[in-house]
């Protein structure tokens, strides 16, 4: 099974090797990670040091107020 690196880029030198079968399964799981983040929190997915996809926690948007009736 390959062996994928998440690097945390907004903790320097933070970084976990995961093993996934394929690249989609290792992006998997570095969205996992990111449902418990900080927004702006970012990850980058390598492959033998090659950078693969990063991918960033988006700010959670408030829910929209209804309108008031006329």
């Amino acid at each position: 099974m390959p062996r994928y690196q998440l690097n945390y880029l907004s903790r320097p030198g933070a970084h976990e090797v995961v093993d996934a079968d394929t690249p989609d399964d290792a992006e998997d799981l570095a969205r996992r990670r990111l449902l418990f983040s900080e927004p702006g929190f970012a990850i980058a997915i390598l492959f033998e040091g090659v950078e693969l996809n990063r991918i960033i926690q988006r700010s959670k948007r408030r829910a929209r107020e209804p309108r008031a009736a006329l």
